[in-house]
């Protein structure tokens, strides 16, 4: 029996018999929907599926950790900035894990092409930040400006941008404003000028979500 066939492989069913909306965190739930899968792909493509779950806990685990360093930082814990940092560049990079499964062959040749919205917004900050740093290899249009900016984006040296959480007034970014008011957002400049802003809090459920619906899809 091939390694890439489920059926060499004894992956459990965490939650038998509760229904998949009712499960959770999603990497769980996900963990469910491959046990409970028919799909021919199990057969032949299971560690290039299963590995899904690696990329969708491991976000959920950094996230944890993320939040965790945030509040650490706003109750006077100045370690935990660079701590909270080490934290994004992993949540980023495994977002850059999930992308590259959303548009691999396997699933666009089954499903096609699914709009990722919320996945596609993270990759800026991973093309030239996380998976490697545009000032140690730029492309054309990375100019000095911005192989600087894009170094500083996701490090201590790029400070702490605070955009307010919802019906919190103040202005629109605050250097100062506290964890329980305001969310820690990075940004990041792009050649044609434009900037890209990532609140890691607020983008992570919605990423999850549709890492986790393609994956029920590849799978119907």
């Amino acid at each position: 029996m091939s390694v890439n066939d489920g059926a060499s492989w004894n992956l459990e069913d965490p939650f038998p018999g509760v229904a998949l909306p009712q499960i959770s965190p999603l990497s769980l739930r996900a963990t469910a929907m491959i046990t409970r899968s028919h799909s021919p792909l199990l057969q032949k493509h299971f560690l290039q599926i299963v590995g899904v779950l690696d990329i969708l806990s491991g976000l959920e685990y950094h996230f944890s950790s993320f939040q965790r360093h945030v509040q650490l930082v706003q109750i006077g814990s100045p370690a935990n900035h660079s701590e909270l940092r080490h934290e994004a560049v992993a949540w980023v990079n495994r977002v850059g894990q999930l992308h590259y499964f959303v548009t691999s062959q396997l699933v666009t040749n089954k499903i096609g092409s699914t709009p990722t919205p919320a996945i596609d917004a993270v990759l800026p900050f991973r093309k030239k930040h996380a998976a490697h740093r545009s000032v140690d290899f730029p492309r054309p249009t990375d100019t000095d400006h911005l192989k600087t900016v894009h170094a500083m984006s996701l490090s201590v040296l790029g400070g702490s941008l605070w955009t307010p959480r919802l019906g919190n007034p103040g202005p629109g970014i605050s250097q100062t404003s506290p964890f329980s008011t305001h969310f820690l957002t990075f940004h990041i400049q792009e050649p044609v000028g434009t900037g890209h802003d990532l609140s890691i809090e607020q983008a992570h459920p919605t990423v999850l979500l549709e890492g986790c619906s393609v994956l029920e899809k590849q799978l119907a």
